[in-house]
Formats: structure tokens, sequence, C-alpha cells
């Protein structure tokens, strides 16, 4: 154990006699003594122990296998003296195959894999295949096992892999994370690291930390013997460790070899080593703890096998952080909120937020919470303000924890906004989850427009509704106002690319675009859209077409659109391309007409970009014009009263008002267009 995780990771393969070779080499170079190693290699040419960089002609998985569930183990070495950050992992996957291949490719960054331990064989009758080959391909972080013999369709295959890795400090993968203890602090004692308990500063006790009984009497006489100068020692806040996982987009790769692709949902069936000191979390419940061979000091937590979920929600945590329980989840979800011991009482907001926002999200889209418990974590170092991983969610600190005594109602807004904004995830993204990062904005989108829903259900007197929106609109309006900017539904190349897209447009104008269908389809239809959506496509993948489907169905069903308009080809004109019109109103009012065009607005033209977004095969959308007039004064009609469509370029409303009445375009979306000349006299007064 030690020996293994003295080494260093690198991306590519290694046979086991290369592992004691360097290992072993690493160990004798860190005690600063000769060694003499006698190790027997064995000559192979089925299994190359380390290859080099090979390009790859694509970066996107074949589609020939599928996995459908995943037996994971994980062994992270932390929580004691000499821990290096290293960890072993095993995992067996079932894959079932649709097309018949002879290679097996799967995504692995920065792991060893220990090539010798690696097997392949068919589920029902155990038979093994031989292995030709194994390759990393570092450029697309492939892993790729070539057969002897083919895998067959509608076959069902078991594939095992052993591998090591390193908790690094990046943030991503499974990496380490620390605080420091305010409850307890070290001092050494000669060449002994003892623990002082800081609670009872009248009377110091010592505890030593993996030291020998010896050291252990002879720190407790120098305790009596000295007792002024123990005042004199150097005392320093403790360091804890702990492992945890980012996976979102592609670093599930950095953690275990797996299909890290959204598309390739599997069930996980998840066992974490552990100092009995420690505690681990993952996705589903705990379900049996037992001793682990040869690790005394050691257990073995298993837990329940999830639902099917992309591997980019995989989650779990080795740490000896503690927990509160909510009082206000019911019985049939568990609702846990973990920090630092010193912070544990920072908990209690969301303790009790949390679960009055997934109520109301459960009744919101008829659709069950489809777990038995939720998690929700404080991370000390967290890249991303929160991660939506199923059942387990992870925050930075300052997105979870409030103290009412010191925290704002800053920091009050946003730790319910951020609760509601995973919690939403908890549906669109876990439950149905889009097929390629290309519709991030379904996840991305729906949470930043439903979360605000949460939020005004806690809160309604904040008016979020509202606030946001406006926020939301001015954000969008600055940003989608540039020539570089990009589609809602962006076209993804290399995987790279994915992070680019976590922005003002997936995330705000998603919302917008929401906002805007819920407003011309109506609450009704749009709800009832959402829960067939989720219903129809639940454990599985979906793509933007399919929720226009839906929402198509319930429009026609309802009457809320013509039989010749569907919620695609209204859609298609805000997610397809970049950019948002500017509409301009022409007023009659001799004849009360008004005519109403449109061009994309961009804040910045040049003379090509002027030509482009003016002339008539520029940009264009689908319109839904909303307009009262001064008779009606109606604000809460959102249906359209006509379409400006691509087609005619130029809407004209005859009679719309007479000449003394005002008339106000876009109603309930904040960025109204008035009749000036009309509201002149009103201006002036006022």
């Amino acid at each position: 154990m030690g020996f293994k995780s003295c080494i260093k990771p690198v991306n590519g393969l290694v046979t086991t006699e290369e592992l004691i070779y360097k290992t072993s080499l690493s160990w004798c170079a860190a005690m600063q003594i000769t060694c003499v190693l006698l190790v027997v290699l064995t000559v192979r040419t089925i299994a190359p122990s380390y290859v080099n960089r090979v390009n790859h002609p694509n970066y996107r998985l074949p589609r020939s296998l599928w996995p459908t569930q995943y037996d994971l183990e994980i062994l992270p070495f932390i929580g004691y003296p000499d821990s290096n950050f290293t960890y072993q992992g095993q995992v067996y996957i079932e894959i079932e195959c649709v097309e018949r291949t002879n290679v097996i490719t799967l995504h692995a960054k920065d792991l060893h894999i220990l090539v010798d331990y690696t097997y392949v064989e068919e589920k029902d009758n155990g038979e093994n295949i031989n292995i030709v080959q194994q390759k990393t391909y570092p450029e697309v972080d492939f892993y790729t096992t070539t057969l002897q013999s083919p895998l067959y369709e509608n076959h069902t295959y078991l594939m095992y892999v052993k591998f090591t890795g390193y908790l690094t400090e990046g943030l991503a993968g499974f990496y380490r994370s620390s605080y420091e203890d305010k409850v307890t602090k070290e001092t050494r004692c000669g060449n002994g690291l003892l623990k002082a308990k800081v609670d009872n500063p009248e009377r110091k006790s010592f505890l030593m930390l993996g030291l020998s009984s010896q050291l252990e009497s002879n720190c407790s006489r120098f305790e009596n013997k000295y007792e002024p100068r123990i005042e004199e020692l150097k005392t320093t806040t403790t360091a804890r460790w702990l492992a945890v996982t980012q996976f979102e987009a592609t670093d599930a790769r950095r953690a275990f070899p797996c299909f890290d692709e959204p598309e390739y949902k599997a069930r996980f069936k998840i066992s974490i080593g552990r100092l009995k000191t420690y505690r681990s979390i993952s996705n589903m419940p705990l379900l049996t703890t037992e001793p682990m061979k040869g690790r005394p000091d050691w257990t073995l937590d298993h837990f329940q096998t999830s639902e099917r979920m992309s591997t980019y929600l995989v989650a779990f945590i080795v740490s000896d952080m503690e927990y509160h329980i909510s009082d206000n989840s019911d019985s049939r979800v568990m609702f846990r909120i973990w920090a630092r011991r010193d912070a544990i009482n920072q908990t209690n907001y969301a303790s009790q937020v949390g679960p009055m926002v997934l109520d109301y999200f459960e009744n919101y889209f008829r659709v069950h919470y489809p777990l038995p418990k939720q998690d929700m974590v404080a991370i000390p170092d967290f890249n991303a303000g929160a991660m939506e991983n199923w059942g387990l969610i992870t925050y930075r600190e300052a997105m979870l924890l409030y103290d009412p005594e010191m925290s704002s109602v800053s920091n009050k807004h946003s730790v319910v906004s951020v609760i509601s904004h995973e919690l939403a995830h908890q549906w669109f993204g876990n439950l149905v989850t889009m097929k390629w990062w290309s519709d991030l904005w379904l996840n991305e989108g729906f949470a930043t427009y439903v979360a605000i829903l949460g939020v005004h259900q806690v809160y309604p007197q904040w008016n979020c509704l509202q606030s946001e929106a406006v926020e939301n609109l001015l954000n969008v309006f600055t940003f989608d106002s540039l020539v570089s900017s990009h589609s809602v539904s962006a076209k993804i190349g290399h995987p790279n690319e994915i992070g680019q897209i976590f922005d003002t447009i997936s995330y705000k104008k998603g919302a917008l675009l929401l906002r805007m269908m819920n407003f011309f389809l109506s609450e009704e239809v749009f709800r009832n859209g959402l829960t067939n959506y989720l219903g129809e496509h639940r454990y599985q993948n979906a793509e933007q077409d399919d929720l226009w489907y839906q929402l198509s169905s319930e429009a026609h069903k309802a009457g809320v659109l013509a039989d010749d308009m569907s919620v695609k080809k209204i859609m298609d004109t805000w997610t397809l391309q970049t950019g948002y019109p500017l509409v301009t109103v022409f007023r009659d009012y001799q004849s009360g007409a008004v005519m109403v065009t449109q061009k994309r607005y961009l804040s910045y033209q040049t003379d090509d970009v002027q030509h482009y977004s003016t002339v008539e095969d520029g940009p264009c959308w689908l319109i839904p014009i909303t307009y009262t007039v001064d008779s009606e004064a109606n604000f809460e009609n959102t249906r359209p009263r006509d379409w400006l469509s691509c087609s005619q370029r130029t809407l004209e409303i005859p009679s719309a008002a007479n000449s003394s009445e005002w008339v106000i375009f876009n109603i309930n979306v904040a960025d109204v267009l008035l009749d000036i000349e009309s509201f002149q006299p009103t201006l002036s007064s006022g």
C-alpha cells in the first residue's frame, strides 16, 4: 500500500513489474537508503508497459458499446500523518454491445492503468476474451483495449480495470481539499506530533497521532515536569484534509476509467475505503459497512446502487465533516447539510429552505424527487459556486453557509438562490439530461429560470420574479449585443470548448427564453409540457426538439397555437442563431395603424455587420407581439395578439388605438416599448 502510493501519476499504462520497480525506487529515495532490488521482468508482446502519445481521429466515443452499470471501489489515502494523497481503485463495467466491435474505448486521464489486471468476459457464461493490446490517446483522453475476438450485438460483457491515481489540488476530478480546524490545535513534543485540546485551556491534555507508546510516555513526562514550558511551545492550527469530487463537464475520467459523455447513462454501485475516524458519502444512502481485510484501522462503505445517471453527476467525499439533519424534510427524503465542525452552526438556514424548495419543485413539476436522500456539502476549496451531483450537491462554503449574526441580507439571498438552482437541476439535468453539451442551456437555463420560482415561493416579499428578470435581461443585452456572442444551442467541437459556454447566454438568456415561452403559451400549457417531457425522458437523455414536441402538443391541445405554428418553429429562431432583435414600432396617429419591424441589435457595428443586420436575408426572429392600450390597461394578458414573422419582416396592425390613447408593447417582458408621444403629457407632468 505505502509503496504503491509513492508513485506520481502519469497518464499511461504500467505493468505490475514496473509498478513494483518504480514505487520501490521512489520509497528508497524518500528513505535516503540504498536498496538492492531483485525483480523478475516478464517479456510480453500483448500488453505494452507504456504507450507514447498517439493521434486519434475522433474526440467522441464510438457508439458500438453502452455501459449499463459500474461497480466502483475507491480507496483514498488521506487522514493520517504520512498521507501522500494517492488512491487505489478498481471498476467493473457492465457493457452492452449494440454494434459488433473488437475495441473497447473508455475515457481515462492522469491515471495509472494496471494492465496486468485488466480483463474482459462475457457476462452470461463467464468466457474470457483475450486482450491483444491496450493503448492511451492523451490528446482525446482515450484508453482503448483491443480484443482477439469481437464483441457481438445484443450481448452483455464485463470489463475489469484496476488503477491508481493522485489527489491533486486542481479542484477537478477526484481532488483534495483542506481546512483549518479551530476546535483542536497541534503542537510538538520533541519529535512527536501532538494534538492539544483548546476547548479546555485550564488543563491541556494530549493525544498522540500515530506515535509509539514510548514517545507518548516521554511526552507525558515532559508535560508533567515542564508544565510552564508547554505554554511557550509554538501552536499551529490543525490542517484537516478531505477528498472530494468535481466531475462536470469532463473530469470523471480523472477519477476512474469510464464512458465520460452525458449520453452514456448507467447505474453506479460505489464502495469507498476510509479510516475509521473519517466518513464517506456518495450519491446514494449508505447500505453496509465492513472492516477492510489487512487494514485494521480502515472501513469499507458500500452504497446503494444509483438510478441511471451520467458520469459527470457521480460524486463521493471522504472527510471528517459533521452534518445537520433538517427538521423540515419529510420522512421520504432525508435532508442533510454537511460542513466542517466549527461551521456546523451555520447550516441551519440551508436545512430550513432546502426542503421547502424541494417540496415546491415536486409540486411544480408534478414529478417526485426520485432519490431517498439529499446531501448538501460545504467544501472549503471549490471552483464553481455549486455542483448539482444527484443526491450529493457540493457548494462553495459562501454559497451554503449562513450566520444570522454575521451574514448580510445579500448573503441570505445568494444562499437560497444557489440552493434553488441546484435543486432544480435534480430534475432538469439529472433526471433528464442533455445528449451532448450543445444543449447545456436545457440544464442551466431551466435551473436559472425555475430557481427564481423557488426563491419566490420561500420569499414572495422579495419580488424576485420581477427583479431577477430585469437583471438577467440587462446582462443578456450587454453580452449578446456583441458580434462575438454565440447561440443558446451552441455547437461544440473539441470537449475543451465545453467550458466556454457556461456563461450568460446558457444561463440567463436561456432563462429569459423560457420565461417568454411561459408567457406566450400560458402557465398551464407550459407546466403540462414540462411534466410530459420529464415523464417521457426520465432517466434518459433528450434534445431541445424533444421539449419543443411536448410543449407544442400541449399548445395545440389547448388551442394556444395555430395548427401551422409550433414551438420548434418559434424557438429555433431564438436558440439556433446568435443575438436578439431590436423591434421598432411606427405609429400613424391619423389612421391608428401601427407598423412593427425588426433587425438584429449590435452595440458596435462595422459597415459589413451593419449591412448584414439590416438586409432582407439577415437574422430574423419569430416574435410574439403583445400590447395594451389606454382604454384596456391590461398588463396580465401575455398571450400574443400577433406574430412578427420572417416572411413578413414588417407587421402592420390596423386600428391598434385611437390618437388620444397610449400604447405599450411587450407586456411584462421588462423591456417595454411605449409610445413616447402619447405619454409626453404624463411624462412632463411627472
